[in-house]
């Protein structure tokens, strides 16, 4: 459903929308890919096709959905967005052990989380660029 709302906002040229909803979906996979949250064996159950389909590729699927997020929300100049979907990137490249690239993206999410003024959202991509150097 997610995949056809995008769809939607690539077709009517809703580029704010299209660049959040990339950006969301991204970090749904990045989530997945970090294997973060408890594991509730019947959800699991009912959904076995679709993590069967997706966690295996989860990593590559975070990656396209961000780096669309950050070009879409680059164009149209989304400092908060291109902040999210950056730092999206940031913390998947720690989880792949890429600390060049993690550290590149950390990077650009506080550059524009500055420009915006995200208070929260620096303060989180702070502490990621913290621990992923350490």
């Amino acid at each position: 459903m997610a995949e056809e709302l995008i769809g939607w906002h690539k077709e009517n040229e809703s580029k704010w929308r299209l660049a959040y909803h990339l950006c969301w979906l991204g970090n749904v996979y990045l989530r997945m890919a970090q294997r973060k949250g408890s594991t509730n064996f019947s959800i699991l159950a009912r959904n076995l096709g679709f993590f069967m389909r997706n966690i295996l590729v989860a990593g590559s699927k975070a990656e396209d959905y961000l780096k669309k997020s950050v070009e879409v929300a680059s164009q149209i100049g989304a400092m908060g967005l291109l902040g999210q979907a950056s730092l999206g990137l940031g913390l998947l490249y720690v989880t792949r052990g890429r600390t060049d690239k993690s550290r590149q993206y950390i990077l650009e999410a506080i550059e524009a989380f500055q420009k915006c003024g995200a208070e929260a959202y620096l303060k989180q991509a702070r502490e990621a660029l913290a621990t992923s150097v350490a």
